[in-house]
């Protein structure tokens, strides 16, 4: 599978190449790309933050009262660097910005 994802990552225009999830017996699908979401702790210090962003070269995208919404770069394996920030202790949570998709109930 890491083989495959290399390759894929080498053509033109390629930015990610990231899981599909879909639930058995679901019309229901959800997938994720370069974004990911945190909650920093309140006792984290900003040159900690910068630090860590800087590390994985982040872009910050959105900073709300809830979360700031990071991307890495192209060819970056998003859910990697969610859960090295999670694992860090400088946040309260870490995750994927997950896009859900659901057929429409007539």
């Amino acid at each position: 599978m890491r083989a495959l994802r290399a390759e894929f990552l080498k053509k033109e225009g390629i930015r990610s190449v990231d899981p599909y999830y879909t639930l058995a017996g679901e019309d229901y699908s959800m997938l994720f790309g370069c974004e990911f979401m945190v909650k920093f702790k309140d006792n984290a210090s900003q040159q900690r933050i910068n630090e860590m962003n800087a590390r994985f070269n982040v872009t910050v995208v959105e900073t709300t009262d809830l979360y700031v919404l990071l991307s890495v770069p192209a060819a970056t394996d998003a859910l990697a660097v969610a859960n090295t920030y999670q694992e860090s202790g400088l946040v309260v949570y870490s995750t994927p910005n997950f896009y859900a998709m659901a057929s429409a109930f007539y």
